[in-house]
């Protein structure tokens, strides 16, 4: 896997697909590596299983955290996206928001609506408030995919 990976999740958070039939797809190329991995290839075998054993968390998952992460970076001010300029504190917060959530990117286009920055922003709304105060981004993005593999 460590072979291929590096090639289905180059630039992810650009292309990140929003169909299910297309994000299973990928998500079958971990499934196959499992069973390779594993070395168990017998049809009545648990894939899930497999994965949970091995300890592998779903590449949608790993899309969502490096999506995050890139959010992160930025609002941190270590890259250079024009945060300020996308991203408006909610005005007034509710139960289900947090100090740090942000208004949703409204869109009428499906094109910019699961684009990175209208599905980042609801996926880091999302997030717990204690993760969104992290400000080491290695210990960000581990927290992040703990929290998203729990929710699985």
């Amino acid at each position: 896997m460590s072979l291929v990976r590096p090639h289905i999740e180059y630039a992810s958070s650009v292309w990140d697909p929003h169909q299910k039939d297309l994000s299973n797809k990928i998500e079958m190329v971990q499934r196959r590596a499992a069973r390779f991995v594993m070395n168990d290839h017998k049809r009545t075998s648990s894939v899930t299983n497999m994965l949970k054993e091995l300890d592998w968390c779903s590449l949608k998952d790993r899309r969502t955290a490096n999506r995050l992460t890139i959010l992160h970076k930025a609002r941190e001010g270590l890259l250079p996206l024009p945060v300020d300029d996308l991203l408006l504190p909610v005005q007034r917060p509710s139960r289900h928001s947090h100090q740090n959530s942000y208004q949703i990117i409204t869109a009428n286009k499906d094109c910019y609506k699961y684009s990175f920055w209208p599905r980042t922003v609801q996926d880091w709304n999302k997030l717990p408030y204690h993760i969104t105060t992290i400000q080491d981004s290695k210990d960000f993005k581990n927290q992040a995919t703990n929290y998203l593999k729990q929710l699985q």
